[in-house]
Protein backbone atom coordinates (compact mmCIF):
# COMPACT_ATOMS: atom_id res chain seq x y z
CA UNK A 1 0.00 0.00 0.00
CA UNK A 2 2.81 2.37 0.94
CA UNK A 3 4.62 1.62 -2.33
CA UNK A 4 1.44 2.25 -4.31
CA UNK A 5 0.90 5.56 -2.51
CA UNK A 6 4.48 6.66 -3.22
CA UNK A 7 4.05 5.74 -6.87
CA UNK A 8 0.86 7.78 -7.12
CA UNK A 9 2.53 10.75 -5.46
CA UNK A 10 5.46 10.50 -7.85
CA UNK A 11 3.14 10.39 -10.84
CA UNK A 12 1.17 13.31 -9.46
CA UNK A 13 4.33 15.33 -8.99
CA UNK A 14 5.46 14.57 -12.54
CA UNK A 15 2.10 15.59 -13.93
CA UNK A 16 2.20 18.88 -12.06
CA UNK A 17 5.77 19.79 -13.05
CA UNK A 18 5.99 23.27 -14.53
CA UNK A 19 7.79 24.37 -17.65
CA UNK A 20 11.27 25.82 -17.01
CA UNK A 21 11.99 29.26 -18.44
CA UNK A 22 15.04 29.27 -20.72
CA UNK A 23 15.07 32.85 -21.97
CA UNK A 24 13.02 35.97 -22.69
CA UNK A 25 13.39 38.15 -25.79
CA UNK A 26 12.03 41.67 -25.19
CA UNK A 27 11.46 44.55 -27.60
CA UNK A 28 10.85 48.23 -26.94
CA UNK A 29 11.61 50.18 -23.78
CA UNK A 30 13.12 47.17 -22.03
CA UNK A 31 15.38 46.52 -25.00
CA UNK A 32 19.03 47.27 -25.62
CA UNK A 33 18.91 50.62 -27.42
CA UNK A 34 21.81 49.68 -29.69
CA UNK A 35 20.09 46.57 -31.01
CA UNK A 36 16.38 47.15 -30.47
CA UNK A 37 15.96 43.97 -28.46
CA UNK A 38 17.14 42.41 -25.22
CA UNK A 39 17.71 38.78 -24.27
CA UNK A 40 17.39 37.73 -20.65
CA UNK A 41 18.52 34.13 -20.19
CA UNK A 42 17.58 32.11 -17.15
CA UNK A 43 20.42 30.93 -14.92
CA UNK A 44 22.42 28.20 -16.58
CA UNK A 45 21.09 28.95 -20.08
CA UNK A 46 22.29 31.07 -22.99
CA UNK A 47 20.63 32.49 -26.08
CA UNK A 48 22.48 34.68 -28.56
CA UNK A 49 20.15 35.26 -31.50
CA UNK A 50 20.62 37.38 -34.57
CA UNK A 51 17.52 39.52 -35.01
CA UNK A 52 16.91 40.83 -38.52
CA UNK A 53 14.35 43.60 -38.15
CA UNK A 54 14.21 44.24 -41.89
CA UNK A 55 12.15 47.39 -42.42
CA UNK A 56 10.26 46.90 -39.16
CA UNK A 57 10.42 49.57 -36.52
CA UNK A 58 11.12 49.44 -32.79
CA UNK A 59 8.38 51.42 -31.08
CA UNK A 60 8.14 52.48 -27.46
CA UNK A 61 6.99 49.11 -26.19
CA UNK A 62 7.31 46.62 -29.02
CA UNK A 63 8.44 45.80 -32.52
CA UNK A 64 5.93 46.50 -35.25
CA UNK A 65 5.89 44.45 -38.41
CA UNK A 66 4.62 46.42 -41.39
CA UNK A 67 2.75 44.90 -44.31
CA UNK A 68 5.84 44.15 -46.40
CA UNK A 69 8.28 42.43 -44.09
CA UNK A 70 8.78 40.03 -41.24
CA UNK A 71 11.25 39.88 -38.36
CA UNK A 72 13.56 36.87 -38.65
CA UNK A 73 15.27 35.59 -35.49
CA UNK A 74 18.13 33.14 -36.00
CA UNK A 75 20.02 31.19 -33.36
CA UNK A 76 19.84 27.95 -31.42
CA UNK A 77 17.06 28.30 -28.87
CA UNK A 78 18.18 25.40 -26.69
CA UNK A 79 15.12 23.39 -27.71
CA UNK A 80 14.79 20.54 -30.20
CA UNK A 81 11.73 19.66 -32.24
CA UNK A 82 11.62 16.32 -30.44
CA UNK A 83 11.60 17.98 -27.01
CA UNK A 84 8.65 18.90 -24.90
CA UNK A 85 8.63 22.69 -24.98
CA UNK A 86 6.47 25.77 -24.67
CA UNK A 87 6.68 29.14 -26.40
CA UNK A 88 4.87 32.27 -25.20
CA UNK A 89 4.36 35.28 -27.49
CA UNK A 90 2.88 38.61 -26.35
CA UNK A 91 1.42 40.54 -29.29
CA UNK A 92 -1.12 43.10 -30.39
CA UNK A 93 -3.34 42.73 -33.43
CA UNK A 94 -4.85 45.58 -35.44
CA UNK A 95 -8.41 45.53 -36.69
CA UNK A 96 -8.37 42.27 -38.64
CA UNK A 97 -11.51 43.20 -40.57
CA UNK A 98 -9.59 45.87 -42.47
CA UNK A 99 -8.26 44.23 -45.63
CA UNK A 100 -5.21 46.50 -45.76
CA UNK A 101 -3.88 44.89 -42.60
CA UNK A 102 -3.73 41.51 -44.32
CA UNK A 103 -2.59 42.05 -47.88
CA UNK A 104 -1.37 38.48 -48.35
CA UNK A 105 -3.02 35.10 -48.58
CA UNK A 106 -0.60 34.12 -45.83
CA UNK A 107 -1.42 36.46 -42.95
CA UNK A 108 1.00 34.81 -40.52
CA UNK A 109 1.38 35.82 -36.89
CA UNK A 110 4.28 33.64 -35.77
CA UNK A 111 6.47 30.74 -36.89
CA UNK A 112 9.06 28.56 -35.20
CA UNK A 113 11.15 25.61 -36.24
CA UNK A 114 14.33 24.52 -38.00
CA UNK A 115 15.77 26.60 -40.82
CA UNK A 116 14.68 25.19 -44.18
CA UNK A 117 13.14 22.22 -42.41
CA UNK A 118 10.38 21.35 -39.99
CA UNK A 119 8.36 24.22 -38.61
CA UNK A 120 4.93 25.31 -37.53
CA UNK A 121 3.23 28.61 -38.14
CA UNK A 122 0.16 30.29 -36.67
CA UNK A 123 -2.03 32.02 -39.21
CA UNK A 124 -5.21 34.06 -39.32
CA UNK A 125 -7.43 32.99 -42.16
CA UNK A 126 -8.91 35.90 -44.04
CA UNK A 127 -12.64 36.30 -44.25
CA UNK A 128 -15.44 37.21 -41.91
CA UNK A 129 -14.41 34.62 -39.33
CA UNK A 130 -10.71 35.54 -39.08
CA UNK A 131 -10.15 32.27 -37.30
CA UNK A 132 -6.74 31.25 -35.97
CA UNK A 133 -5.01 28.16 -37.30
CA UNK A 134 -1.80 26.29 -36.68
CA UNK A 135 -0.45 25.41 -40.10
CA UNK A 136 2.57 23.41 -41.21
CA UNK A 137 5.73 23.92 -43.18
CA UNK A 138 7.26 20.47 -43.09
CA UNK A 139 5.49 19.27 -39.96
CA UNK A 140 2.86 16.61 -40.57
CA UNK A 141 -0.29 17.35 -38.64
CA UNK A 142 -2.61 14.40 -39.09
CA UNK A 143 -5.67 16.27 -37.83
CA UNK A 144 -5.10 19.78 -39.09
CA UNK A 145 -8.24 21.90 -38.74
CA UNK A 146 -9.17 25.52 -38.45
CA UNK A 147 -9.91 26.51 -34.87
CA UNK A 148 -13.10 28.30 -33.92
CA UNK A 149 -11.14 30.98 -32.07
CA UNK A 150 -11.42 34.38 -33.72
CA UNK A 151 -8.49 36.78 -33.77
CA UNK A 152 -9.80 40.11 -32.56
CA UNK A 153 -8.23 43.53 -32.34
CA UNK A 154 -6.18 44.13 -29.21
CA UNK A 155 -3.44 42.65 -27.03
CA UNK A 156 -3.19 38.88 -26.79
CA UNK A 157 -1.04 36.01 -25.55
CA UNK A 158 -0.23 33.15 -27.92
CA UNK A 159 1.15 29.97 -26.35
CA UNK A 160 2.36 26.89 -28.23
CA UNK A 161 3.21 23.69 -26.35
CA UNK A 162 4.60 20.36 -27.54
CA UNK A 163 4.13 17.15 -25.55
CA UNK A 164 5.35 13.63 -26.22
CA UNK A 165 8.60 11.71 -25.83
CA UNK A 166 11.44 12.20 -28.30
CA UNK A 167 10.89 10.27 -31.51
CA UNK A 168 7.30 9.49 -30.58
CA UNK A 169 3.98 10.94 -31.74
CA UNK A 170 3.61 14.39 -30.24
CA UNK A 171 0.80 16.80 -29.58
CA UNK A 172 1.02 20.51 -30.33
CA UNK A 173 -1.48 22.74 -28.57
CA UNK A 174 -2.23 26.38 -29.23
CA UNK A 175 -3.63 28.58 -26.48
CA UNK A 176 -5.05 32.02 -27.20
CA UNK A 177 -5.43 34.22 -24.10
CA UNK A 178 -5.24 31.15 -21.90
CA UNK A 179 -7.90 29.15 -23.74
CA UNK A 180 -7.09 26.03 -25.77
CA UNK A 181 -7.77 26.97 -29.39
CA UNK A 182 -6.35 24.02 -31.30
CA UNK A 183 -4.76 20.62 -30.68
CA UNK A 184 -2.80 18.77 -33.35
CA UNK A 185 -1.03 15.43 -33.66
CA UNK A 186 2.58 15.54 -34.88
CA UNK A 187 3.85 12.35 -36.51
CA UNK A 188 6.85 10.69 -34.87
CA UNK A 189 8.90 10.93 -38.08
CA UNK A 190 8.74 14.72 -37.83
CA UNK A 191 10.11 14.93 -34.31
CA UNK A 192 13.78 14.42 -35.14
CA UNK A 193 16.01 14.62 -32.07
CA UNK A 194 18.79 16.16 -34.18
CA UNK A 195 16.64 19.05 -35.39
CA UNK A 196 17.08 22.12 -33.25
CA UNK A 197 14.60 24.98 -33.19
CA UNK A 198 16.92 27.69 -34.48
CA UNK A 199 14.52 30.03 -36.26
CA UNK A 200 11.63 32.20 -35.15
CA UNK A 201 9.69 34.58 -37.33
CA UNK A 202 7.37 37.42 -36.37
CA UNK A 203 4.88 37.99 -39.13
CA UNK A 204 6.14 35.49 -41.65
CA UNK A 205 7.36 32.07 -42.69
CA UNK A 206 10.84 30.90 -41.77
CA UNK A 207 11.97 30.92 -45.39
CA UNK A 208 11.34 34.68 -45.56
CA UNK A 209 8.61 34.54 -48.19
CA UNK A 210 4.88 35.21 -48.06
CA UNK A 211 5.02 37.51 -45.08
CA UNK A 212 3.01 40.73 -44.54
CA UNK A 213 1.29 40.20 -41.25
CA UNK A 214 0.55 43.58 -39.66
CA UNK A 215 0.98 43.04 -35.93
CA UNK A 216 3.18 44.27 -33.11
CA UNK A 217 5.17 42.15 -30.69
CA UNK A 218 6.28 42.81 -27.14
CA UNK A 219 8.13 39.67 -26.08
CA UNK A 220 8.84 35.98 -26.68
CA UNK A 221 9.60 33.41 -23.99
CA UNK A 222 10.89 29.86 -24.51
CA UNK A 223 10.38 27.14 -21.92
CA UNK A 224 11.76 23.65 -21.57
CA UNK A 225 8.89 21.31 -20.80
CA UNK A 226 5.17 21.90 -20.91
CA UNK A 227 3.58 24.80 -19.09
CA UNK A 228 1.18 23.84 -16.33
CA UNK A 229 -2.39 25.11 -16.39
CA UNK A 230 -1.44 27.58 -13.67
CA UNK A 231 1.48 28.91 -15.71
CA UNK A 232 -0.69 29.26 -18.81
CA UNK A 233 -3.25 31.20 -16.83
CA UNK A 234 -0.71 33.51 -15.18
CA UNK A 235 1.20 34.17 -18.41
CA UNK A 236 -1.89 34.90 -20.50
CA UNK A 237 -3.14 38.39 -21.00
CA UNK A 238 -6.90 38.38 -20.63
CA UNK A 239 -8.45 41.13 -22.80
CA UNK A 240 -10.16 43.81 -20.76
CA UNK A 241 -13.97 43.78 -20.99
CA UNK A 242 -15.43 46.37 -23.30
CA UNK A 243 -17.45 49.32 -22.07
CA UNK A 244 -20.59 47.70 -23.39
CA UNK A 245 -19.88 44.51 -21.45
CA UNK A 246 -19.21 46.44 -18.27
CA UNK A 247 -22.44 48.36 -18.72
CA UNK A 248 -24.41 45.14 -19.13
CA UNK A 249 -22.81 43.70 -16.00
CA UNK A 250 -23.67 46.84 -14.08
CA UNK A 251 -27.29 46.70 -15.24
CA UNK A 252 -27.49 43.02 -14.31
CA UNK A 253 -26.21 43.79 -10.85
CA UNK A 254 -28.70 46.63 -10.43
CA UNK A 255 -31.56 44.40 -11.53
CA UNK A 256 -30.50 41.73 -9.06
CA UNK A 257 -30.42 44.23 -6.19
CA UNK A 258 -33.88 45.47 -7.09
CA UNK A 259 -35.25 41.90 -7.10
CA UNK A 260 -33.81 41.30 -3.63
CA UNK A 261 -35.60 44.43 -2.38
Amino acid sequence: MKKTLMTLLALSGAAMADGELLWTLDFGTSADATRGYKVTAAQGHTYNPTVNLGSSAINENDVTTNTNTSVQIDGATGVKLADEFSCVVQLTLPDVTIAGNFQSNWPIIFSLGESNGECAKVTIYRGLSNHLKVDRDGYTFSNETESQTSATEGTHTLILTMTGESGQVGTMRMYWDGVLAEQLTVDAAHRDASSVIDDLSLGGRLNGTQHRMAASFDSIQMYSGVLSSGQIESLSLIPEPTTATLSLLALAGLAARRRRK
